[in-house]
């Protein structure tokens, strides 16, 4: 198995200012839109590894000046979905300062992000003398049939997948009894259209700490499950809404890890939040979910994507839109609604024990 740097440039991660880092595999039509989305924040570099790409991705990756290229044939799922590659980049080039983890997929979005640099938001959570933040992943998606909407590399995917759910709640994350206290508060997001696809909010609201240690029991036995098996266990098995909190900024100094895709060893946590918008509902969710190598390759043998897929085909060609749907224009539609920014900061810092995000839909 190989991990190697493959591009001929003399930078160091980190080493020229803001840095983002990212796996990839087969990104070719969300790469041009992930990259032009973070340098208009100002990210300076980004650290991308690629896991065996076949679509371009890699070759692309090579042509970019301000792209620092890794590529490893290595199983995702043995190197902990990506996280063990990231934690390997940190330790062998002694990176310091503040890191930027996110997916192809994602892009980050921050309170006044149109007019201050992502330099200027970093200097303010260093101001507050924190060492991460937490990110709520706001699904986008368009107006009707979105497994029919497609992206294309001179689109605007901001305009293409226009609309996100108004309508969440913010929480700790339910703590079981035996559980020992501790410092690394752990966010909890419930809503969105996958949430509204596979559950509702209300029934998801009122789950607590045993339904999450029920469904975690299928950790013992999933890899045991033949694969041409998993379709039907995934209908079987009850539903649980994927996590939708990441803590994707991170000041890395001595001793960080990323313990997982969603979490880290960092425990100062920034008094606003951040958001990730989430560009997956479309056409590209019908590719993700048809590839069986892929499925197996992800988190508990690809059974949230199994059934996201068989929530999907029962959904049929009905839009995603509803009456709480609001039009992504800017990070002020964000804010207004409490999902980034500081209303979410009473959680850890007041001790709320929820926040409930909610509005009127505004017209087109």
């Amino acid at each position: 198995m190989a991990f190697a740097r493959i591009d001929q440039r003399e930078t160091a991660p980190g080493a020229d200012g803001v840095c983002v880092i990212c796996p990839v595999h087969n990104e070719m039509l969300l790469l041009p839109h992930f990259l032009a989305h973070h340098r208009r924040l100002g990210v300076t570099s980004f650290v991308m590894i690629d896991n065996n790409s076949s679509d371009g991705t890699r070759e692309y990756l090579l042509t970019q000046q301000d792209c620092i290229v890794y590529h490893t044939d290595e199983r995702y799922q043995d190197a902990l979905w990506g996280v063990d590659w990231i934690n390997r980049i940190v330790a062998q080039t002694d990176y310091r300062g503040w890191l930027i983890y996110v997916d192809a997929d994602e892009h980050l979005a921050y309170r006044d992000m149109e007019a201050t640099p992502i330099q200027g938001f970093l200097r303010r959570l260093s101001e507050d003398g924190a060492d991460t933040v937490f990110g709520v992943m706001v699904d986008m998606y368009p107006d009707g049939d979105f497994l029919q909407v497609g992206l294309e590399p001179d689109s605007d995917l901001h305009d293409v997948l226009c609309w996100f759910d108004s309508d969440y709640v913010l929480r700790p994350w339910p703590r079981r009894p035996w559980d020992p206290a501790t410092s690394a508060y752990r966010l909890q997001v419930l809503g969105g259209p996958r949430c509204r696809l596979m559950s509702n909010l209300q029934a998801e609201r009122r789950r607590g700490a045993a339904h999450y240690t029920a469904m975690n029991q299928v950790d013992r036995f999933v890899d045991l499950i033949p694969s041409e098996l998993m379709p039907t266990f995934a209908r079987l098995w009850p539903r649980q809404v994927p996590a939708q909190q990441k803590k994707p900024i991170n000041l890395v100094g001595p001793g960080f890890r990323y313990a997982n895709g969603h979490s880290s060893t960092n425990r100062k946590i920034a008094g606003e939040t951040v958001a990730l918008l989430h560009f997956k509902l479309c056409h590209e969710l019908r590719r993700s979910v048809r590839r069986a190598e892929t499925l197996n390759g992800h988190y508990r043998r690809g059974l949230e994507q199994y059934q996201l897929s068989h929530a999907v085909r029962r959904w049929g060609d009905r839009p995603l839109t509803y009456a709480g749907s609001r039009r992504f224009r800017s990070s002020r539609d964000l804010e207004s609604l409490g999902l980034i920014g500081d209303r979410p900061a009473a959680l850890w810092r007041d001790g709320a024990t929820e926040v409930v995000v909610g509005a009127e839909p505004a017209s087109c």
